[in-house]
């Protein structure tokens, strides 16, 4: 007899908690002043020089994380994701940028 597959939540929900613990973690080193090592290793590791595309992309993709950026830019893609049929897709969406 064929037993209906029942859908899990789990592994979404496990990731989910595991990130958010993640950055937890990493916002209160941070805060803390505890990453200043790792951080002067790694801009070591960066050329002080840059060509100008370079400079050009790194400016721009700055931008990217600001909330006034991705808050718009997720909500337009939020808005196109429902207006195709997916709520639960668009809630996502929302809620990671939130």
């Amino acid at each position: 007899m064929h037993r209906p597959r029942v859908k899990t939540k789990t592994p979404l929900v496990v990731t989910a908690t595991a990130g958010a613990a993640g950055f937890a973690a990493l916002s209160m080193l941070v805060a803390a002043h505890r990453t200043e090592d790792v951080d002067a290793a790694v801009r070591k590791r960066i050329p002080a020089k840059r060509g100008k595309v370079t400079s050009a992309t790194v400016k721009t993709l700055g931008y990217s994380g600001k909330s006034w950026v991705h808050g718009p830019a997720a909500a337009l893609i939020a808005q196109y994701v429902q207006h195709r049929g997916s709520m639960e897709g668009s809630r996502a969406i929302n809620f990671a940028s939130t």
